[in-house]
């Protein structure tokens, strides 16, 4: 993924959903590795509903608490200086920034 920059609203066209190919949006990554889905097709794979999914990209759970991990899927938040690395454990507070500011779905 090239021209990535927090400073730039506007994600690069390669990190759209490797579904249904959906840019423009925050995207969810299964953790084991780099496999890009948007909310939607996320949601679809693991049979739940994410009608209540928020602005920042946030689910409320059982016990009421809110995540923004689908299931297995986590935010897929990528670093500007090492574009083939993903994380959301500890993104720069500049990406996670960035990632929620996206649009959740459109």
């Amino acid at each position: 993924m090239k021209n990535l920059k927090y400073s730039n609203p506007i994600p690069p066209k390669a990190y759209r959903c490797g579904k249904c190919k959906v840019t423009g949006v925050k995207l969810w990554r299964y953790y084991l590795w780099t496999d890009f889905l948007c909310a939607k097709c996320a949601a679809k794979l693991i049979n739940i509903p994410v009608t209540d999914i928020n602005a920042d990209g946030e689910l409320k759970m059982e016990h009421g608490q809110m995540t923004n991990a689908i299931g297995f899927y986590v935010p897929a938040v990528p670093y500007e200086e090492c574009i083939e690395d993903y994380c959301w454990a500890s993104p720069p507070d500049a990406g996670e920034k960035w990632w929620k500011a996206l649009p959740t779905t459109k």
